[in-house]
């Protein structure tokens, strides 16, 4: 099995759980925060892990609280890409205008 499938089918377990759990007890207990905790987690790294190649596994879309955990994990990787490529752009700049000029002859604007 994928290995995000698998933690999707983790998030989704100890989500239930944390339910059973509380319904059981008719009560929120410690027990059950630390379930749904972790599921929220492992949602949140399914969507991390998931970011440019993979869609929501179904396990978390139909429950509001690991769809958007999956949404958030999802997110942060996407603005990971988007500094890197930022970066990326900044060093060819750099590299580029090392000579002092930006290839057209013009002074770069970084060194002058």
């Amino acid at each position: 099995m994928n290995e995000l499938l698998s933690l999707a089918l983790d998030a989704r377990v100890m989500w239930a759980l944390s339910r059973i759990e509380m319904t059981a007890a008719g009560m929120v207990s410690d027990s059950a925060i630390d379930l749904m905790n972790r599921a929220t987690w492992a949602a949140e790294s399914v969507g991390a892990g998931a970011y440019g190649h993979d869609p929501m596994p179904a396990l978390l879309a139909d429950v509001p609280q690991l769809a958007q955990a999956w949404r958030a994990g999802y997110a942060v990787e996407e603005e990971f890409a988007r500094q890197a490529n930022i970066r990326h752009k900044q060093m060819r700049e750099m590299i580029r205008s090392a000579g002092g000029n930006d290839g057209t002859g013009t002074p770069c604007r970084i060194h002058g």
